[in-house]
């Protein structure tokens, strides 16, 4: 999705930063499993985190990405 974003003109930092704040949120829907006893509604908010959890764990590589992508002068 980053690669995606990237090619219609974001920048390679903005676009890291969407998808890990994309899962972030995404992850916090597990919160309301807890005040539900609709078997159904807890499977789709499981299914929901956990699909969001991805793009928020490929944010590990966002600061190897800013590294390389703007380097020091030496």
């Amino acid at each position: 999705m980053s690669g995606h974003l990237i090619k219609r003109g974001w920048s390679l930092g903005a676009a890291r930063k969407a998808l890990v704040v994309f899962g972030g949120i995404g992850v916090t829907m597990l919160i309301p499993t807890i005040f539900t006893t609709n078997l159904f509604l807890i499977a789709f908010l499981f299914g929901l985190a956990t699909f969001s959890y991805a793009p928020f764990d490929h944010g590990d590589v966002l600061p190897s990405d800013l590294y390389t992508a703007n380097p020091s002068p030496p």
